[in-house]
């Protein structure tokens, strides 16, 4: 298992022990929506000139980072929640059905993006 595969499912785990209620097919536009709105954040960091990353102080010692490379982060968490999540679903539901793993689709991807013409043939 890869280590994004192993960060995915901890993702999970963290997100479970939290109490928020997992990505599902049922909750998908939810989800989709939360993690556009990370990069949202991440304009808005931009736009305000902030720093890639910089650290907000909660007090007590604890510092949170902020920053647009760290709202990027969080969407992928978020993505890599999605993912790990619509698999185990997916999983629940089917015994002779295809089995996914993250990296590999992300492999997949990369590898067929490599081959596409410049721009993928598009002005932008």
């Amino acid at each position: 298992m890869s280590e994004i595969n192993d960060l995915a499912a901890r993702i999970h785990e963290i997100s479970t022990d939290k109490g928020f209620t997992p990505p599902s097919l049922e909750n998908l536009p939810e989800k989709l929506m939360l993690s556009v709105s990370e990069l949202s954040e991440a304009m808005e960091e931009h736009r305000g000139e902030k720093p890639l990353v910089y650290y907000e102080s909660l007090g007590e010692g604890n510092l949170k980072p902020e920053g647009v490379l760290v709202e990027i982060a969080d969407s992928i968490i978020r993505n890599l929640h999605m993912m790990h999540s619509l698999i185990l679903e997916h999983e629940s539901k089917t015994v002779f059905g295809p089995k996914y793993d993250i990296f590999s689709i992300i492999k997949e991807k990369v590898d067929f993006n490599e081959g596409r013409p410049s721009m993928h043939g598009k002005a932008y």
